[in-house]
């Protein structure tokens, strides 16, 4: 898929994600609180949905899941 361009400051990730979703069109949940609150360094630039959500997980011994594989 093509990249979409992107630019989210740096934030809670869970800002962060629903900014992420609003510019790539999709929908992102996150089910643990306690990575919700925690900060986040900007995304930016053309980039995959996958893209974004790896930069918005480093350093997290955590994961994201794809629900609906047309994104």
């Amino acid at each position: 898929m093509a990249g979409a361009l992107i630019g989210v400051p740096s934030s809670s990730r869970s800002r962060s994600a629903r900014d992420t979703s609003r510019q790539a069109g999709i929908s992102i949940g996150i089910s643990d609180p306690a990575l919700a609150n925690e900060r986040v360094r900007a995304v930016g630039g053309r980039l995959t949905v996958e893209q974004a959500l790896r930069q918005l997980l480093v350093g997290k011994n955590a994961r994201f899941v794809i629900v609906d594989p047309w994104i």
